[in-house]
C-alpha cells in the first residue's frame, strides 16, 4: 500500500522528515479501519419481549427493611 498521508523518509543522519503528498493523499490507516469496520460481524438484534421487569416494592415491614439494607447502584 502506498501510505503517504503521514510517511516519513530516514535520513542518512538518523533524522525523519515527512515525505511528500504527491496529487492522491492515501491514508492507509483510515483504509483498513473502514474495512475492518465493514467485515466486523454485527450484534444480534436485542428482544424486548424476554426483558425483565424490576421486582415491585414490597409495602409493610418487610419492605421498608429491603429499601433501607438494599445495594446502591452505581
Amino acid at each position: 500500500m502506498q501510505d503517504n498521508v503521514k510517511a516519513r523518509i530516514m535520513q542518512s543522519d538518523g533524522k525523519y522528515v515527512r515525505a511528500e503528498c504527491g496529487d492522491i493523499a492515501i491514508d492507509a490507516q483510515s483504509r483498513f479501519y473502514a474495512e475492518a469496520y465493514a467485515n466486523a460481524p454485527k450484534p444480534a438484534p436485542v428482544n424486548d419481549s424476554k426483558a425483565v421487569e424490576p421486582e415491585k416494592e414490597k409495602k409493610g415491614f418487610l419492605g421498608w427493611l429491603k429499601r433501607l439494607f438494599r445495594r446502591k447502584k452505581k
